[in-house]
């Protein structure tokens, strides 16, 4: 008994020997930041020659909690405050900002090092050029700008467009083009917002809107398939066969769905299923509001945001109103003595819009699926 514990404490001892001669590190970044790539690059390079390294990464920019620890380690390290940045390492003893200091210096200071703490244990430090430890100095007005543009086109944007064309072929009367149209990107508007504030956070980091793009794709397919046929066949001919009731509530749905309330809902719910392109300044601005210190300065640039992402919407919408409207009057004028006939081209020249939209949604459609 007395020989197999002298075993066991001698093993213990060879063990805490070996975990003493492996080397950690803690090493914070943000994801965007200038230098942090090169950073990034050497240090995994770093990770891959030195078996005994063990590397904590941690990313500030669109983490609260991984923020806070910065601020810690700051604190406990003395740093002074013209020299706070990232990216920048600690260990047990020193501390490297800026990529100069770590990819020239920090090698050498690593080996045996233990894990930072936070008890002051006297340390040293190495500065050089660093990028700012916070996400707002990355808000730069071209990037907001260029991400914004970008993610209008994304397939999220597709499904959102899609749905409202969707709408619009619905509207009978060319009045409610122009408002339904707009309740449906305010819904759109809120369900951004209400993301961008910290809130709905499953809806933008589950795979559900990737799931939900490609199922509403194949819905508009069978929708635009079936309905395009309206423009060599009539609805009663279609129609003929199916009971009056289910006339009655498909009607009713459509009218549900494109009231004044439907469509506000519709675009809400829509907006919350088309996070499939999260973009850095969109995750900035919103950890800007979580971390509750810059919202002020996060409100507008994240409501230039959006106004941008729904900008080819809006002008989408609008030149479809337009269309409308012109047809409306032409259609007026050429028989301004007979409402009848006015009445009836009206509604030959809607078909053909609608049959060009329904071309449009049919191609938006397959790109979605195909993306």
């Amino acid at each position: 008994m007395v020989k197999m514990f002298k075993c066991m404490l001698v093993l213990l001892i060879l063990l805490s020997s070996l975990a003493a001669a492996d080397s950690c590190i803690y090493y914070f970044y943000g994801d965007g930041c200038e230098g942090c790539p090169e950073a990034n690059q050497f240090i995994k390079d770093l990770e891959d020659s030195n078996i005994d390294l063990k590397v904590e990464r941690y990313e500030v920019y669109y983490s609260l909690a991984n923020t806070n620890l910065l601020k810690d380690y700051i604190q406990a390290y003395q740093i002074p405050e013209e020299a706070q940045g990232i990216p920048v390492v600690f260990t047990e003893k020193a501390y490297f900002v800026g990529k100069e200091a770590i990819m020239d210096l920090a090698e050498e200071q690593i080996a045996n090092s233990k894990c930072p703490t936070l008890e002051d244990t006297g340390v040293i430090g190495i500065i050089g050029e660093s990028s700012s430890k916070s996400v707002l100095e990355s808000l730069t007005f071209a990037s907001v700008t260029g991400f914004a543009l970008a993610n209008a086109f994304s397939s999220g944007a597709l499904v959102l467009l899609m749905l409202l064309l969707l709408i619009l072929i619905s509207l009978r009367k060319t009045e409610d083009v122009l408002q339904r149209g707009l309740l449906f990107l305010l819904g759109v508007f809120i369900a951004y917002f209400l993301f961008g504030v910290g809130l709905f956070s499953w809806f933008g980091y589950s795979k559900a809107s990737l799931f939900a793009s490609k199922v509403i794709a194949i819905m508009i397919v069978l929708i635009t398939l079936a309905t395009m046929k309206h423009f060599f066949i009539s609805w009663e001919v279609t129609l003929k066969t199916c009971s009056e009731k289910f006339k009655e509530n498909a009607k009713m749905l459509i009218e549900n769905l494109t009231s004044f309330y439907g469509t506000l809902i519709m675009g809400l719910i829509a907006g919350l299923l088309s996070f499939t392109w999260l973009t850095k300044p969109l995750l900035s601005t919103r950890y800007l509001f979580m971390e509750g210190s810059h919202r002020l300065v996060a409100f507008p640039i994240l409501v230039y945001y959006i106004l941008l992402f729904l900008l080819p919407m809006v002008v989408l919408l609008t030149l479809i109103y337009l269309i409308r409207d012109y047809l409306d009057h032409k259609a007026k004028k050429k028989f301004k003595d007979h409402s009848r006939k006015s009445t009836q081209w009206e509604e030959h020249y809607l078909k053909i819009l609608n049959f060009l939209l329904q071309i449009i949604m049919l191609v938006i459609a397959v790109i979605v699926l195909f993306i």
